[in-house]
């Protein structure tokens, strides 16, 4: 029986190790079929993943190309707004450099004046007064040149004339004054001269 039991177990390790092999070459078709089909899976998703990664960076070129062009057009507008800022900066300073001068002016016009009402000898002598007084107003105006003027002349008297009395100039006036009375002599003298 030993050997029956041999040889039955050899049989039925053979029917099973055949069993095995059909199994395990119906496995190996399948795993084969289902290698292939993974592989078939595995290149489209390779194909499908490679399609959206040159799309991916076909739309990363075109957004660095729009950022870029938005960037420059930002940069343009910024150096108008810069220069049109510089401009007006440099008109405020234009502006009022030539109001500081305007008021200057007008300052050193109302003093000249005073000063030649006053009877100063030389006009230009009213630059020694102190002038911290006087202002020039909003509407072209100077307050505070003759009171500066006058404090002037009470310190230094000397800089205005000993007469202040303005001569007439007046033409017209000439002829019609009487300063004295002309002798009918003289007016005689005068007519036979002249042949009147």
């Amino acid at each position: 029986m030993p050997d029956e039991k041999d040889e039955k177990g050899n049989a039925d390790e053979r029917s099973n190790g055949g069993d095995q092999e059909g199994q395990q070459g119906d496995a190996d078709k399948q795993t084969k079929k289902g290698a292939d089909e993974l592989q078939a899976e595995l290149d489209s998703i390779r194909a499908a993943l490679k399609k959206a990664n040159a799309e991916a960076a076909n739309r990363r070129k075109k957004l660095t190309e729009f950022e870029t062009a938005e960037q420059k057009r930002k940069d343009a507008e910024l150096t108008e707004i810069e220069k049109l800022q510089k401009a007006s900066e440099a008109a405020e300073k234009r502006a009022a450099t030539a109001e500081a001068g305007l008021r200057e002016s007008l300052l050193r016009a109302a003093v000249h004046l005073e000063a030649v009402k006053l009877g100063f000898h030389n006009p230009e002598d009213a630059a020694l007064a102190d002038l911290s007084g006087v202002t020039v107003e909003d509407g072209g105006g100077v307050t505070g040149a003759d009171v500066a003027l006058k404090a002037l002349v009470k310190s230094r008297p000397y800089l205005i004339a000993k007469n202040t009395d303005n001569p007439d100039i007046d033409a017209m006036k000439r002829g019609k004054e009487k300063k004295g009375a002309v002798s009918d002599e003289k007016k005689e003298s005068v007519n036979r001269r002249f042949g009147l």
